[in-house]
């Protein structure tokens, strides 16, 4: 039975989805419309992966902020 990963750090999700983001910007270079397309698209559902990860990772918006109220 394979040990379980650890989750990565927030610093490196937030990272990732920069250099994503970055990416992103340089797919209209590609002169292929294909290649353009389905480049945007991988790179899109990868940003959504990613976000997806920042959401769970953040603490749970009850459990902080609410004890100086």
């Amino acid at each position: 039975m394979a040990a379980p990963e650890h989750a990565p750090s927030r610093t490196a999700l937030l990272a990732e989805l920069a250099a994503i983001e970055r990416r992103l910007e340089g797919v209209d270079e590609d002169e292929n419309p294909l290649e353009r397309s389905l480049k945007r698209e991988r790179l899109l559902e990868a940003s959504d992966q990613l976000q997806a990860a920042l959401a769970d990772s953040e603490p749970a918006a009850g459990s902080q902020g609410n004890a100086a109220n």
